[in-house]
């Protein structure tokens, strides 16, 4: 049954098509539009964007944009530019204008539809998890240094994924980026808001309402979900003593830890690891 229900989902996941390349472009501005989903992800530099607002859905992935006879002049752009570790999301047929350094390197997919999660979404900026990102450059170097067919359809697969588990975000703001990527260096570091405000040169106060704003969470619950993803993931993929983990994810208790675990999840660490 559950050997089943894996080759199903597998299969489903090869018959969506995601078709990843290494591109560059120049500061010279384009403007253009496509009958497929597209993400741009920056691996070296940076790339000035603009979209088209959207109007209300039509069927299943479709969502138009709406109608200018000079749609450069209502894009939305991005404010700054996509940067490395974020990236951005366009729908089928939504008008989009585009510049970026010469030098600067993206991983591009090319998508016959999007993640179901993205559905609708007006809010098509994203922050890269880390090991997205990791995988992201992967991709760029084998795709830099090697054709191989199957290799490509599975990562294009792997990438689909991993891509809608990626949080968007109205507008990216490189301050509260730069936070959130303090807040993934390290887990088992605990850091206080006023040093994560101070690292996003921002007020306490300022901080914590501009994180929720951007990320609909507050930093400390941000934090948490981060530490229990983690938590959960080498509970499960790893023989790393429990204590050890606590001390991984921020926990010098492993008791305290097994407390805020089991109700994070529901069941304790333990049960985990039996499975």
């Amino acid at each position: 049954m559950l050997k089943s229900i894996f080759e199903k989902m597998i299969k489903t996941l090869f018959t969506i098509q995601s078709r990843l390349s290494i591109r560059s472009y120049n500061l010279k501005p384009r403007s253009h539009r496509h009958d497929y989903g597209q993400v741009v992800i920056p691996l070296h530099g940076k790339i000035q964007i603009g979209i088209a607002p959207l109007s209300v859905n039509t069927i299943g992935n479709q969502v138009n944009a709406t109608g200018n006879q000079h749609p450069v002049d209502n894009l939305v752009f991005s404010k700054p530019d996509v940067a490395v570790k974020q990236g951005i999301f366009i729908y089928p047929q939504q008008e989009h204008f585009f510049a970026a350094h010469e030098h600067s390197r993206f991983l591009v997919a090319d998508l016959d539809r999007l993640p179901d999660v993205f559905q609708g979404r007006n809010n098509q900026f994203l922050t890269l998890s880390e090991h997205f990102y990791s995988f992201c450059l992967f991709a760029e170097h084998q795709l830099n240094h090697q054709v191989d067919l199957k290799i490509e359809r599975h990562m294009g697969a792997i990438f689909f994924q991993l891509l809608g588990q990626q949080e968007s975000y109205q507008h990216l703001d490189n301050r509260i980026n730069a936070a959130i990527q303090r807040l993934n260096q390290d887990l088992s570091q605990t850091i206080n808001l006023q040093q994560l405000a101070h690292h996003a040169c921002l007020s306490l106060s300022h901080f914590k309402h501009l994180f929720a704003q951007v990320t609909g969470q507050s930093p400390q619950q941000y934090l948490l979900k981060l530490r229990m993803d983690k938590a959960r993931a080498l509970l499960t993929h790893s023989d790393t003593p429990i204590g050890l983990i606590a001390e991984q994810v921020g926990y010098k208790d492993a008791s305290a830890f097994s407390r805020r675990f089991s109700i994070y999840w529901g069941q304790p660490p333990k049960s985990y690891r039996s499975s």
